[in-house]
Formats: structure tokens, C-alpha cells, sequence
């Protein structure tokens, strides 16, 4: 007989056995029900059914189209542009000017920009604002370019692109379209040849710089006791100096300058490839105890010599520009870094460090100009001043873009109280060291020069320098009493100042007092306020 704990044993695996049998019978008879879905409907398939229209429908009306009257069809054109707006009636109605053949509206453009030529590469003379009309001279014969007069901006006439302007041409006129109008030839510039050498590079610079200057030069000592400069009394005395031009950096770390609020004019115009501007300073009616930071001569002081006659002191120069002033130039030119290095008075001095350190004054240049017996009486004729103006535009605010990168823009805001505009360089005040006072000027004139690149390196950067046209004519703008004067400027013989004429022929006078000139390149966009 076995043990009892065998029998135990074997009475647990029976009933262990059972167990799993009848848990194997659930599992088999025992299943979850399967839920009843709703009947899912069958996808709807779509068959397009074309839409058939007996009449074409207008367009639809959006926030920035008008409804537009069915047009009969016309050829593609080469160019497609969404359908440009009717013109107001009124523009066809009224009647056209003297040569003009139609007139224009600007379309689908929010700005317009008008050039001296038919070609996307001419010079820009302006911008015209969307839904702007002007009057249409001519055309070219794809009607592709448009001649059109009568600008704002004092822009006398210029071409725009077809595309975005909207033509109604007089019917009697519109043939002459049938010939393509007379188009200048783009102007080749002198300083495209490319010099072998020295010796030609040399030559071909003093060819073309001398060749910029007037055939003629007449003397016009003044008459009375008024500064040609500036229109104000002068003593007699003065009359028999000849005015001092000194070269002046408006580079951050040479501002604030020594003695710009103290010139008769000062001249600003860029350098070193359009990167920042310059200054020369012209003295005349005052003493200065102080001139400076004085700094290197550009190809524009070469001409600036000639036009007022005066003495020029700079601080060096590129090889060619120097010898232009120092071996061809008939006015006298004084040169720190060579004729006075050493800072030695009375001519010059220095003042602290670095490239900002050369100083001069009115008495040290003076005293040089008769040390070498190269000082005479002022003999060139003036500006033309006049105290009170004919009405223009208002502008109490002007800004001359100058380059953002050097902190060179300029802006200026007229003082009715004092009759004058300050003067605010890269968003501050632009202050006098001389005087701690922020600068004035009773005139600002805007004038438009062609700009060149030469072959000549102008630094250790390898800019090249800039050849700025200051003879002839061009576009002028000018700004004195709070108002604004668009015209032009002449120059047509040295000793003679330029002079600036309305569209009219008449005069443009200044204001009596100081004057500011900005040498801009043609297309140059002022803000005015």
C-alpha cells in the first residue's frame, strides 16, 4: 500500500487535471458575441458634368479690380500683365499741351521709375506713384517705351515702360509712332580704356581732367562791397583774398569737424566707390581759428580749384591726383603730408592722433598764400542772391540718401523762427567743435553731376576714385526759406559760379548766407516734407 502522502499527490493531479478540462470547455463554448454595425452606405463616385455657359460671365469683383467692360479680342501680348483700368474720363477729355500726342496713367505699379533713355540701363531721373498722369510726347514704334513730360520732382520730361502705363493717344497724332523717335547714343565713358602703363595712365588722366575744364575764363571782380559767395556785406579788405578750400573727412571718428559752420559754402560728395562722403569746406568772408580734420584730395578738387579760383589745401592724395595739383594746376595747392609734415605753424598744426590730427586756420593759409606770393583779389562771379523768393513747394524736411553704411545720410529741418536749416548727419545733430552748436545753413542746393568710374585706385582698399562733372548742366534743386525750387544748374566758363534757372529761364536766386551743395549721382531720390 502506498503511502498517504502519495495518495494525496495523485488526489491533486486528478482534480488538477479536471480542472484544465473544464476550462478548456469554456473557452470553446463561451465566445463574445460580434457587435451589429449600421450598414455603412456605399462611396458616391463624381462624374463631372461639364458646364455649359451661353455668355462669357464678368469678372468677378475683388477688393482691387473694377468691374471692366467687355473688350473685343486682341493678339497675346509678348509681355502678360493682369488687364490695367480704364482711364477717368476726365483724363482723355482734357485738352493736350503743345507737342503732345495723348496722355498717360500709371497702372499696376505702386512706383514708376522714368529714365533719361528707352532702356531698363539709362539713368533713373525720377519715380512717378501709381495712378499718376502725365502727358505723352512720344513713343517708340512696339509702344513699348513711352516719352512722357510734365514730372513732379522738377523732372522736365523722361521714358517709361509701356507695360505699366495706360495710353489714350490722340488719333491725328498717334502715327508718328510709325518711326522710332531720336534716341541718343549712351554716352562712352573717357575712363573705359585701359592704360598699358604708368606713363599712359598719367596721360590719359591729364587729358580727360583737363579736358573737363570751360575753354574760358573770365575775371569778374565784384562791383560792391557784397561777398560773391554768400551775398552778404564784406570788407574791402576781403575782396582782395582769394577763397580757401580745405579738404574735410566726414567719416565717424573725424566728427564733430573744426570750422564748418564758419564756411561761406560747403560742398559734400561721394568717394572711394559710393561708400561715404566728403567734404570741402570753401572760407572767405571770416576768420576761422580753426579748420579741420584735414584730410587726402579727390579728382573733385581739382575742379572745385578751378571753378572758384582759390587756394586748395588737402592732406596727400593718390599719385595721379597729386601731380594733377601740384604740376598742371594753375591755383595754388598746399600739401600737409609734403610741404609741412612736420605740423609746423603758422601753416598748419596737429592735433592729436591718427589720420584726423592735421589742422589749419584761416591766418596760417594766408600767411602761406603770401609766403609764396600766391594770394590775389577774388575774382569770379557769384551766385545770385535775392532775400525774398517767388513762392515754391513747401519743405520744411529734406534728406539726401548718402550711404546708410558709413553713417553719411544726411537730413536737414527748417527753423521758420530763424529762417534757417539744420543740419543732422547719420539720425544726431551735426555739430560745430568750434562753437559746440548744432550746424545752419540759409540754403541747400541738390545738384545732379554725372558720375565715373576712373581707373585710378584711390586707397589701400583698391576703390577706385570718382570723376564728377561740375561743368555744363544738369538738373538742380534748390531749398532756402522753407521752400523748394526745382530747376536747373549751368556752369559755362570758369569764373563764373553756377548758375540755377526754373524750367521758365528765370533766375533761381539763394538766400543770402551760407550754403550747403550735395554733388549727387543722376537719380538720386530726395525726401521732402
Amino acid at each position: 500500500m502506498p503511502p498517504a502522502y502519495l495518495h494525496r499527490s495523485m488526489i491533486r493531479l486528478v482534480l488538477l487535471a479536471a480542472c484544465l478540462v473544464l476550462l478548456a470547455g469554456c473557452t470553446v463554448e463561451i465566445t463574445p458575441p460580434t457587435p451589429e454595425l449600421p450598414p455603412v452606405p456605399p462611396v458616391p463616385t463624381f462624374t463631372p458634368v461639364p458646364h455649359v455657359s451661353p455668355e462669357p460671365a464678368p469678372p468677378a469683383e475683388t477688393a482691387d479690380s473694377q468691374p471692366a467692360e467687355p473688350e473685343p479680342e486682341a493678339p497675346p501680348e509678348a509681355v502678360s500683365e493682369p488687364q490695367a483700368p480704364e482711364p477717368p474720363e476726365s483724363v482723355a477729355a482734357e485738352p493736350l499741351p503743345p507737342g503732345s500726342i495723348g496722355t498717360g496713367l500709371v497702372v499696376n505699379a505702386a512706383v514708376l521709375n522714368v529714365r533719361s533713355s528707352p532702356d531698363v540701363n539709362s539713368s533713373r531721373l525720377g519715380q512717378l506713384q501709381n495712378n499718376a498722369v502725365v502727358q505723352v510726347l512720344d513713343g517708340t514704334a512696339d509702344q513699348q517705351w513711352w516719352h512722357v513730360c510734365c514730372l513732379p520732382d522738377g523732372v522736365t520730361s523722361g521714358w517709361v515702360y509701356g507695360q505699366f502705363l495706360d495710353v489714350n493717344l490722340d488719333p491725328s497724332a498717334a502715327a508718328d509712332l510709325a518711326r522710332e523717335p531720336a534716341v541718343p547714343p549712351p554716352v562712352l565713358s573717357p575712363w573705359a580704356v585701359h592704360p598699358a602703363n604708368r606713363a599712359e595712365m598719367w596721360d590719359l588722366t591729364w587729358e580727360i581732367a583737363v579736358g573737363r575744364l570751360p575753354e574760358q575764363r573770365f575775371a569778374h571782380p565784384p562791383t560792391e562791397a557784397l561777398s560773391p559767395l554768400t551775398g552778404l556785406p564784406i570788407s574791402p579788405e576781403r575782396l582782395t583774398q582769394r577763397p580757401i578750400l580745405v579738404c574735410i573727412p566726414s567719416d565717424i571718428p573725424a566728427r564733430p569737424q573744426y570750422g564748418l559752420s564758419q564756411a561761406d559754402i560747403v560742398y559734400e560728395y561721394l568717394v572711394d566707390g559710393y561708400s561715404i562722403t566728403r567734404l570741402t569746406g570753401i572760407f572767405h568772408g571770416q576768420d576761422v581759428p580753426d579748420i579741420g580734420p584735414i584730410r587726402s584730395a579727390r579728382l573733385i578738387n581739382f575742379y572745385l580749384g578751378y571753378l572758384y579760383n582759390g587756394a586748395v589745401m588737402c592732406s596727400g592724395a593718390s599719385d595721379f591726383i597729386r601731380r594733377l595739383l601740384r604740376e598742371i594746376a594753375e591755383f595754388p595747392y598746399f600739401d600737409i603730408d609734403l610741404d609741412n609734415s612736420t605740423g609746423r605753424l603758422p601753416y598748419s598744426y596737429i592735433l592729436g592722433t591718427g589720420l584726423t590730427r592735421f589742422h589749419t586756420n584761416t591766418l596760417g593759409v594766408r600767411q602761406w598764400l603770401q609766403d609764396f606770393l600766391r594770394e590775389q583779389p577774388i575774382d569770379i562771379q557769384g551766385f545770385v542772391f535775392q532775400a525774398e523768393a517767388s513762392p515754391g513747394s513747401p519743405a520744411s524736411y529734406v534728406k539726401i540718401p548718402w550711404p546708410v553704411v558709413s553713417s553719411s545720410w544726411v537730413e536737414y529741418r527748417y527753423n521758420p523762427q530763424s529762417g534757417l536749416y539744420a543740419r543732422y548727419m547719420g539720425g544726431v545733430p551735426h555739430v560745430d567743435a568750434n562753437t559746440g552748436a548744432q550746424i545752419q545753413t540759409a540754403n541747400i542746393v541738390v545738384q545732379y553731376v554725372t558720375h565715373q568710374n576712373t581707373f585710378l585706385v584711390e586707397d589701400s582698399l583698391g576703390n577706385l576714385s570718382l570723376d564728377q562733372d561740375i561743368f555744363g548742366s544738369g538738373r538742380a534743386v534748390i531749398f532756402r526759406n522753407g521752400s523748394r525750387y526745382d530747376g536747373t544748374w549751368s556752369v559755362d566758363t570758369l569764373g563764373s559760379l553756377p548758375r540755377f534757372t526754373a524750367h521758365d529761364g528765370q533766375d533761381i536766386p539763394l538766400a543770402p548766407g551760407a550754403s550747403w551743395i550735395a554733388l549727387v549721382p543722376d537719380g538720386y531720390l530726395l525726401t521732402v516734407q
